[in-house]
């Protein structure tokens, strides 16, 4: 596991080991140890040409059997690197086998096979930007991941996208980008691997290490090679260089520390130790000086890593964790590094290349390398994310559970509670201790287990384990050479050879070596055995110190002196000299019989898994917790399900009954109930929009042609008479129409002399040319005519215009040579011929066939119009009245005569039924042939016309309602500006991701209103702790220091109830106030920051714009009701009534305004001044305009929309008192009724609607989570259907739209899959204004059936475009004029209101259709179900009238967790006691367990620091525990005039003690009090209004310390009277504002200001002087 392929070796172990042999004393193997650290852990996710990662993956892959392939769903995993080969599934097997020897269960090593293939499932992730956010972009592959880990796959992508981490005092999640979710999902892979790995390793060491101490130990300590880089690689920069600098340090400092070893340890201590004088040793030179600072001694205190790069690193790893750098900020860290520019092996980064890629070069000992700087900082911190830390170890597969449960990690806690994880580290360290190597030694070791960098926990590890080998009798060192870099048998490179040596320093190390000493000898000794010093060294000639070294009482000889005197060659080794150490006594243990047979020694499973884990080296392990201890039973409930919903689930049920759950579980990853639910929900909404805009689009096209098969296949003589060009050429010829546009150009006659013309056939073209081609009537009336000669004359009114073209055949034609010459050339030629061209009938109105009969003799048979005018003038023109003419029998004729224009159907039936069978065939066959002329025009009928009249009574009232909305924006003078306003308002701005730029916009916009600046509140909340895309700060700190608020001023969290699931409904939030200005408006604001629950890992305190809405408006009810408040709310009220001056009851509207809009300066006057002009208005909504609408294209096409919907769609609501959808952007809200000051906008009843916190279900999931302004706007409408939501287009904002396609496509989605769920809402609702199709609700049905069409509108466009382009059917003339009049009446607006750019920002939208009419609903309608479904409520099922609800969560909630109290029972009692008692809490204790007082999570989080103090703030009264805000009075009164600027921040003027200014004198009362709202009403529901401005003892709240200590102190023990009045004037006058002041207080500072008098007998006189000075005195 700890192999892999690289370029240069095929099992290259990447990973440092030290490995430990224990033998018994008669030789025996008593067991081992293997310690591992180091891991290359980049090497899963990146590598080199050639390579490979860990071999245990291609093994897994290729060895596999079909049943692991599916349970680990390995089939849809690709590997990189190289193929699986046969090789690879054999290592499987051989793999399988050691982790069964090694005593691991089958469900251990298939959970060990279950964890790699997860690691393979992560790799195949990768993530996109979808314009919200970043999301997955394989689902499936997250699906794998997720279910082969056993975990919820939402929160495996949450943990992905975001990081949580905790930073000094705050959490802080940030919302990552798609390198950043790259990056998080490699670190997961890293630290799974890790965890994996350490289990493995120790498994290993349970098995084979001995029980007892073995006095016998061989250990070998390897580390990875050195890695040699001369130049940076091409490419990308390549995070895996920090485990190459990891290799290179290690093996300086390995060298570093042998070196040293050979140099100054063993003889040259102990000569050292006994005073001998030994000639120093040049130590060869290294870069330890660089990389750490300085040398490191083999004994005693190791100095700590706070110098050279690895104290870069470390400073690096401190400085993120303090907040002060960010994870990703290598150039901080080059920039760190550049100091050491001056060293000689450092060479900075080239100031030619420092932007395009960081990288900086060392000379190590062992040669160059070039580190590219690439996720060093976070290599360095190698951090497992809290949140991905507790989603595993909650995960459902016990072993993934109980693997993160073990000794592989370093977790650091909350000191007063465990399970409060601040901070998670796989250890880089082995997990035991090194074994001591001489009896009743112990084995050191570095670092303290705490977190800490990766450099700094290898450099302790190495340091450590090197010193416990010094320990041992023989050291020896192996030093690796290669022959040459082709890996070529019997060859070497001579130059890589001596490079090598010459880096290992080998000729430096044995020329510093040339003074080589045997171990000390006592001189008594020497003297007794060779004989006395002097002489032998005479003797041989030794010089000091090469040959001899002396010492007080023993000597040294080097090697060859020492065989000179034993007499032996210098070559042999010399066994035991004198004065050698003994060897260290042996004590013998007998071997372990089990382990050596290969056995299982008993309890030696595996931590966590089967028994607890037992000791590792010297540190014992607690026992792991079962996952049942992690996670509570889980709850099951019902709950009672309506009987829509009951109807809607069967539908849901009949649509999808084809896709089987099994198909949604196992291919679609939906293993939770309820999203399959959401999917077969939102699938049955798609059919059934599919449906209906099929339905719309076949009656509009298709149902006609249906009624009306042959509507398109008839032309009238108007109709004829419009293809009359070259172009489109119609003629008709015996009833039926012809298109001979491509004919008529043929020269189609056979008359010599008689060509055809162009301007002849133009002059026949869009005519009935029935009289130019007259059929012989032999021919014609077969068996009543004989004679072919026989013809009949044309009526005046019938005859042709143009002889020349008349068409005579048969008998009559002059011309024998021409074809018309012959009898039969009609009916075998010219139909024939003609035929190609027909395109349908010619038809005649039955009013047209009425009004001609006056002169013609026609008349209708069935439908077919029969024309015997010729025949009945041919008789009437014949004198004789020869019977030759009269062909036809005389009661059909006379029909014709007699009832011309008349259907004489019946009649005709009649007399050709008295008629012989041949002369009746014949006579009909004759009509047919000479006297047909048309039908009656069948489009006319009733079957016909039907569709066009519902279309156009359809088109009608849509007409209706745009010539509505037409009239309702037209207004063409502007409004006045209203007189000033005096009603309070709360300015409500929440705040979660925004940027600087756009948060000050907000509040400055919001400041300089054209407003009274003290009635007006500047009331943000950031939703959690969370740093935005692109931001360096989380919101809150970007926001606090906009306003001015110190980074040192920390509130204490309180709680109060949010809008979520289960214990996230438990929330702590944060208040901060003062004054905020901004040239020259001084406006006060609070600010409140939900911080979450201590446990809370990702985007802590988040809750949603929803809950910061509801947060407010319950406040406002509490303080309407003076209902018992939390915490939070009474710490609000504490901070509007005392702090800023203003009691919250005072305040009559809010405005909501999102953190990026810009209010216009006279926008909140004009929206507070509509709604005092109609007492009726419960909330009124302002113009949004665009402030970026030409940054990008896609801001163009939003242009036109955005001031359509507000001056036509709004403006036209408006008029019913209807607004539909009031934005969150820019809206004011009444909060009570004008007349009797009933609660409106806080009333119970929206409150309690709209804080709805079981969202399960697809319909609620669109109405709270993507459309919460406008179902807000839907419960004002439901709940006050006799008060007005209204338009004012004269106060407008700016808002920024969204710049690019994926931006605007998800807040399409949102939007338009909200209005299609709250439209239905509102239909359903009954009690819209007006009735019928004159009410709002009519138009609410309107604009939610235009709404789902939308595809079908945009399919429609392109069929009218086609068909129109085409010209394959008649003009849609009633499409075009509806098309003509929606944009026509649009631009009239524009023109009338002089807005000329609109009419191309509606060209441009225009052009944009397709994508708002098609793309963007049908992508919103396919998405309607993805969200983040929670896991606190799951809905298992649905079962008749019941919904089964299960319940996960860990922590649970109940309302009594969170104490409520009234304040005005809270200021009773501090008027009772005047300060709050030692011995008594504001709260009962809370039932949630919160912690300890000395303890607070919030105020103490440090982590660098674990021993801290803390007050108890049970002993300090309840105003002493406030922010800086609460216990330091402002140094303005809110009715006063403003101070001027101080030299510091000019917007925060409540930050310093009043005392530093000079304070104006107050004003007079009068003057405060006229300041009370006038409007407000005078029943019971409201307190009395001067109790928030007069002095009262009632309302006195007891001073703060901060304002007692004001006063100069006075040290006299007997004050004058001039002495206490002027105590009393600077304490007056110190004073923001006197509402709060009573005499008590004012006796209080008095006398702290003179301390040494008792003024005990002067308490009237001070009372009199404090009288005396307020009236004027």
């Amino acid at each position: 596991m700890g192999a892999a392929r690289t370029q240069a070796s095929e099992q290259a172990s990447r990973h440092a080991t030290y490995l430990e042999l224990h033998f018994t004393r008669g030789g025996r193997l008593g067991g081992a140890k293997l310690l591992t650290f180091g891991l290359d852990k980049h090497r899963l996710h990146e590598l080199a040409a050639g390579e490979r990662t860990y071999a245990v993956f291609y093994q897994l892959l290729a060895g596999a059997t079909r049943r692991e392939r599916v349970e680990l769903r390995l089939d849809d995993v690709v590997l990189g690197g190289g193929v699986p080969t046969r090789e690879d599934a054999r290592g499987y097997e051989w793999t399988r086998s050691a982790l069964a020897t090694l005593g691991l269960k089958e469900r251990h090593v298939r959970g060990v096979f279950r964890v790699l293939a997860g690691i393979l499932h992560l790799g195949a992730i990768d993530f996109v930007d979808d314009g919200g956010g970043v999301r997955a972009a394989q689902p499936a592959a997250l699906e794998r991941a997720a279910s082969v880990l056993g975990v919820p796959s939402g929160e495996l992508e949450q943990s992905l996208v975001m990081d949580t981490r905790y930073v000094v005092h705050e959490r802080m999640t940030h919302i990552l980008d798609v390198r950043g979710a790259r990056l998080q999902r490699d670190a997961l892979a890293q630290n799974l691997y890790a965890v994996l790995f350490a289990f493995v390793v120790e498994a290993m060491n349970q098995r084979l290490a001995p029980r007892d101490a073995c006095p016998l130990h061989v250990v070998q300590y390897d580390a990875p090679g050195f890695v040699a880089r001369t130049s940076a690689p091409s490419g990308p920069a390549r995070a895996a260089h920090y485990d190459d600098l990891a290799k290179n340090y290690m093996a300086d400092l390995v060298r570093h520390l042998s070196v040293q070893a050979a140099m100054e340890g063993g003889v040259r201590a102990a000569a050292a130790a006994a005073g001998i004088p030994l000639p120093p040793a040049a130590l060869p030179g290294d870069c330890m000086s660089l990389l750490r600072g300085g040398a490191v001694p083999l004994d005693g205190a190791v100095p700590p890593v706070d110098d050279g790069v690895l104290g870069d690193y470390a400073h690096a790893f401190a400085a993120v964790l303090r907040g002060e750098r960010a994870a990703d900020d290598d150039a901080a860290l080059v920039r760190d590094l550049e100091r050491h520019a001056s060293h000689r092996a450092f060479i900075p980064p080239d100031p030619r290349t420092h932007g395009e890629r960081l990288s900086y070069d060392v000379n190590h000992a062992l040669g160059p390398c070039t580190y590219t700087v690439a996720q060093h900082t976070r290599s360095e911190l190698d951090l497992l994310p809290t949140q991905q830390y507790a989603l595993l170890k909650a995960s459902a597969e016990p072993f993934v559970a109980r693997l993160f449960a073990g000794p592989g990690l370093c977790v650091e806690s909350r000191l007063s509670d465990e399970r409060i994880v601040l901070r998670a580290q796989v250890s880089s360290r082995p997990l035991r201790r090194a074994s001591a190597l001489r009896p009743g030694a112990r084995a050191t070791w570095g670092g303290d287990g705490s977190a800490a960098g990766v450099l700094q926990q290898l450099d302790a590890t190495v340091i450590a384990l090197l010193r416990t080998m010094q320990a041992a009798d023989t050291c020896w060192q192996v030093l690796c050479v290669r022959s040459n870099d082709l890996s070529q048998p019997n060859a070497c490179d001579s130059r890589r050879v001596a490079k090598q040596v010459h880096g290992l320093g080998v000729p430096r190390l044995l020329g510093a070596l040339r003074y080589s000493y045997m171990p000390p000898i006592a001189l008594d000794e020497f003297a007794e055995r060779y004989g006395p010093l002097d002489e032998v060294a005479a003797a041989h000639g030794w010089a000091v110190p090469a040959d001899v070294a002396v010492g007080p009482e023993s000597v040294c000889l080097s090697y060859a002196a020492w065989c000179a005197v034993v007499g032996r060659p210098t070559r042999e080794v010399a066994v035991d000299p004198p004065g050698a150490p003994p060897s260290p006594p042996l004590t013998r243990a007998a071997p372990s019989a089990e382990l050596l047979r290969g056995g299982t020694p008993d309890k030696l499973g595996m931590p966590g898994m089967d028994e607890p884990a037992y000791a590792y080296g010297e540190r014992e392990l607690e026992p792991v917790l079962d996952k049942e201890t992690l996670l509570l039973p889980t709850d099951v409930e019902e709950e009672p399900v309506t009987r829509t919903r009951r109807l809607w689930s069967g539908l849901t049920t009949v649509c999808t009954w084809w896709i089987p759950t099994s198909v949604l579980t196992h291919v679609l990853g939906m293993t939770r109930p309820d999203v399959r639910r959401a999917w077969r929900e939102k699938v049955t909404i798609c059919m059934l929009i599919f449906l209906l805009c099929a339905a719309v689009l076949f009656y509009i096209i298709g149902i006609g042609k249906i009624l009306c098969p042959d509507f398109k296949k008839a032309w009238n003589k108007g109709q004829l008479s419009e293809h009359d060009s070259g172009k489109s050429m119609y003629v008709a010829v015996q009833g039926q129409v012809y298109d001979i546009t491509k004919f008529f150009k043929l020269d189609h006659s056979d008359i010599p002399g008689r060509p055809v013309t162009g301007d002849v056939m133009n002059e026949l073209a869009g005519k009935d040319l029935t009289a130019y081609f007259p059929v012989p009537l032999s021919a014609a009336c077969s068996g009543l005519v004989s004679d072919p000669t026989l013809a009949l004359q044309q009526h005046e009114n019938l005859t042709a215009e143009i002889p020349q073209a008349v068409h005579v055949s048969g008998a009559a034609q002059k011309n024998h040579k021409t074809k018309l010459h012959s009898e039969n050339w009609y009916y075998h030629r010219f139909l024939p011929r003609i035929k190609a061209y027909h395109k349908g009938d010619y038809v005649y109105d039955k009013s047209e066939i009425s009004s001609a009969a006056s002169w013609r003799n026609w008349a209708i048979a069935d439908g077919d119009v029969y024309d015997l005018t010729n025949y009945v003038y041919t008789q009437s023109r014949q004198a004789g009245g020869s019977d030759k003419y009269a062909f036809l029998p005389n009661d059909i004729s006379d029909l014709f005569q007699a009832q011309a224009g008349a259907d004489i159907s019946g009649d005709l039936r009649a007399a050709l039924a008295k008629l012989p069978s041949d002369q009746q065939h014949a006579t009909r066959d004759c009509l047919r042939n000479a006297f047909y002329a048309g039908r009656t025009d069948f489009r006319l009928e009733p079957r016909c016309e039907v569709q066009n009249y519902l279309l156009l009574s359809f088109s009608c009232i849509v007409f209706a309602s745009i010539l509505a909305k037409f009239v309702s924006a037209l207004q063409l003078t502007p409004r006045p500006m209203p007189e000033q306003q005096e009603r309070f308002v709360i300015c409500h701005v929440p705040c979660y991701t925004e940027g600087e730029d756009e948060l000050r916009k907000t509040i400055d916009s919001l400041a300089v209103q054209d407003y009274d600046d003290k009635r007006k509140l500047l009331f943000l909340v950031c939703d959690g702790m969370i740093v935005g895309s692109g931001n360096d700060r989380p919101t809150p700190r970007i926001l606090l220091d906009i306003l001015g608020v110190d980074a040192q001023v920390d509130p204490e969290p309180l709680p109060f109830k949010s809008v979520a699931d289960g214990s996230k409904q438990l929330n702590y939030g944060k208040v901060y106030s003062g004054l905020y200005e901004y040239e020259g408006h001084v406006v006060p604001f609070v600010v409140v920051v939900k911080v979450g629950r201590p446990s809370e890992r990702s985007r802590p305190g988040n809750r949603g714009k929803r809950d910061t809405q509801i947060m407010l408006m319950r406040f406002l009810n509490r303080v309407h009701f003076d209902a018992p408040m939390y915490p939070l709310e009474l710490e609000l009220f504490h901070h509007m009534r005392n702090v800023i001056g203003i009691d919250p009851s005072f305040y009559e509207y809010l405005l909501m305004v999102d953190a990026d809009t810009v209010i216009a300066p006279d926008g909140m006057n004009r929206l507070v001044a509509a709604c005092v002009d109609d007492p009726t208005a419960i909330a009124v909504c302002g113009e949004t305009l665009l402030q970026n609408e030409q940054a990008t294209i896609w801001t163009m096409v939003q242009v036109y929309e955005y001031y359509i919907s507000h001056n036509l769609a709004k403006a036209f609501e408006s008029l019913f008192g209807s607004v539909t959808c009031l934005p969150g952007c820019f809206t004011m809200y009444r909060l009570r009724s004008a007349n009797k000051g009933r609660p409106l906008f806080v009333s119970d009843r929206i409150i309690d609607d709209y804080s709805e916190n079981r969202v399960d279900t697809l319909h609620k999931k669109n109405l709270l989570s993507l459309g919460e302004d406008r179902y807000l706007t839907t419960l004002l409408l439901k709940h006050f259907p006799l008060y007005r939501t209204k338009f004012r287009s004269d106060a407008s904002a700016l808002t920024n739209a969204p710049e690019s396609f994926m931006v605007l496509l998800s807040q399409r989605r949102r939007w338009i899959n909200s209005t299609v769920h709250n439209l239905v809402e509102l239909v359903r609702m009954k009690g819209l204004c007006g009735f019928c199709l004159f009410s709002m609700r009519f138009i609410v049905f309107i604009d939610l059936l235009g709404t789902i069409i939308l595809p079908a509108t945009a399919v429609y466009i392109v069929y009218l475009i086609v068909t129109i382009a085409l010209h394959s059917e008649p003009l849609p003339i009633i499409a075009l004029v509806m098309i003509g009049a929606v944009y026509g009446l649009q631009a009239v607006i524009f023109l009338l209101k002089r807005q000329w750019q609109y009419i191309g920002w509606m060209v441009i939208y225009m052009l944009a259709f397709p994508l708002y009419a098609f793309l963007l609903p049908i992508y919103s309608f396919w998405h309607m179900d993805d969200f983040s479904w929670g896991d606190t409520r799951i809905v298992v099922g649905e079962k008749g009238n019941k919904k089964v609800v299960a319940g996960t969560d860990d922590e649970p909630y109940h309302d009594a967790m969170i104490p409520r109290k009234r304040f005005t029972e809270y200021e009773q009692e501090l008027d009772v006691s005047g300060h709050v008692p030692n011995d008594m809490l504001l709260y009962d204790p809370p039932a949630y367990p919160s912690p300890a007082p000395d303890d607070d999570y919030f105020q103490q989080t440090n982590l660098l620091r674990k021993k801290h103090t803390s007050v108890d703030k049970r002993a300090v009264p309840w105003e002493l525990q406030r922010d800086s805000l609460a216990s330091v009075p402002s140094r303005m009164s809110m009715f006063g005039p403003p101070m001027p600027p101080l030299s510091g921040d000019p917007r925060m003027s409540a930050m310093l003690p009043a005392g530093d200014l000079p304070m104006p004198p107050p004003f007079p009362w009068d003057m405060r009090a006229s300041l009370m709202p006038s409007s407000l009403g005078h029943g019971s529901f409201m307190p009395d209004p001067r109790a928030s401005f007069l002095p009262s003892e009632t309302h006195a709240r007891p001073i703060s310390q901060a304002s007692l200590d004001l006063l100069p102190p006075f040290t006299t023990e007997d004050p004058s009277d001039d002495q206490i009045r002027a105590a009393i004037t600077s304490f007056l006058a110190a004073q923001p504002s006197l509402m709060q002041v009573t005499k008590r207080h004012v006796r209080e500072a008095v006398a702290a200001a003179i301390p040494n008098a008792d003024l005990t007998s002067k308490k009237a006189l001070i009372n009199r002087m404090i009288d005396e000075l307020l009236s004027g005195g």
